[in-house]
């Protein structure tokens, strides 16, 4: 008997621990089965919200053959200009400063020079004889048809007389192009300074001067740019010059400034390579960036040569791709729920950036399907 009570137990206890192990084996498969699968995750509306998140549609755009360039902003060569005087000074007065805007004709600095002095005191002695010479030569040519005088005086009067017109007129050209007005000089009004004028409008972008500087003929004192007229100065390798052609529309970004994305046009296309077997395109932009854009700075371009109704591709924007290990993937919306939002993960290939929005190579992708933008990296896993 009591060997039997013994077994009784045993089989007892051995029924109720199978029992255990099947109910356990039946709820984990039971949560296997409900459970999201592990390329899944899920984020509740409340943690959607509180994180700012964003979902974005997944949209079509067209893809065209294109050629990169890199280049600068620019401006016309008529629309910059150095400033420098045609005779030597020293620098009296320069009130502008860098960024100072100015009108053509403006007064930019003053230069102080006793050669100036003397090229308005020799311009009044020879102005002076100018007219006793004329009448010389006047009455010499009366007196030689009157058969008075010998021809050699006429001549020699009609000679000196021309030579005096030509310097007068030569020293008249020089002291207006120093600015000073000949026809208002007399001994009383004589000056010793100079201004030196804007040559067009615009903003000062340099100055080389300061007070009390001596400023050489052909030195330049100040720069000054007129942003009127932006344009991309891009160069094109070789290999790539048969494609651009006139017209065609250009994308740039100004790297160190922010990513966002302008658009112009290709205008005119050197035909001339140069050392580096480039050529040179030029490119308009529009006249809306003329307050936006610094000459000088550095641009990366993007010229469309190709059809754009060629082809289609499934993009996305370019900070909803994640990109881990080498790898770059996505989180799509796969379910919506009033308390948590699911989303697939899916492995992609990106292909080119345009305007903040990738396409997406190999893909099959419905348009409309949506993804995480904002917020995909922080909950990857």
């Amino acid at each position: 008997m009591k060997h039997a009570s013994t077994y009784l137990k045993f089989l007892f206890i051995s029924l109720l621990i199978a029992g255990c192990k099947t109910t356990e084996e039946d709820s984990a498969a039971q949560n296997e089965s409900t459970s999201p699968p592990a390329s899944t995750i899920t984020v509740s509306r409340s943690q959607f919200e509180s994180n700012q998140m964003q979902l974005a549609p997944v949209v079509m755009t067209s893809t065209a053959e294109e050629v990169r360039a890199t280049g600068v902003i620019d401006v016309p060569p008529e629309n910059r200009a150095s400033v420098s005087p045609v005779m030597g000074g020293y620098v009296t007065h320069t009130p502008l400063l860098v960024g100072n805007k100015v009108n053509k004709g403006a007064s930019l600095l003053t230069l102080e020079n006793p050669e100036y002095v003397k090229l308005q005191q020799q311009y009044l002695e020879e102005r002076e004889s100018l007219k006793y010479l004329k009448e010389e030569y006047e009455r010499h040519k009366e007196l030689l048809k009157e058969k008075i005088t010998s021809k050699k005086n006429y001549l020699r009067a009609e000679s000196t007389y021309l030579a005096t017109r030509s310097r007068v007129y030569g020293l008249e050209k020089q002291l207006q192009i120093l600015g000073i007005k000949t026809d208002r000089l007399e001994p009383e009004n004589i000056t010793t300074e100079i201004s030196l004028t804007a040559p067009i409008s615009g903003s000062i972008t340099e100055i080389h001067i300061a007070k009390g500087d001596y400023l050489q003929p052909s030195e330049t004192a100040m720069e000054i740019v007129n942003n009127d007229h932006l344009h991309l100065e891009l160069n094109v390798f070789e290999k790539d010059i048969l494609k651009v052609q006139e017209g065609q529309e250009i994308e740039f970004r100004i790297p160190e400034s922010s990513d966002k994305s302008f658009r112009a046009e290709v205008y005119l296309k050197s035909n001339a390579l140069s050392e580096n077997r480039t050529i040179r395109i030029h490119g308009h932009i529009p006249d809306s960036l003329r307050n936006v854009m610094v000459v000088g700075m550095y641009v990366e371009a993007v010229i469309l040569t190709g059809d754009k109704a060629e082809n289609s591709l499934p993009s996305v924007p370019e900070e909803a791709i994640i990109e881990k290990d080498g790898n770059y993937y996505l989180l799509f919306l796969e379910n919506e729920t009033a308390d948590e939002y699911i989303f697939r993960k899916q492995a992609v290939s990106p292909g080119q950036t345009r305007n903040g929005l990738t396409s997406l190579e190999g893909l099959a992708i419905e348009e409309g399907a949506r993804v995480l933008s904002k917020g995909a990296f922080d909950i990857f896993q």
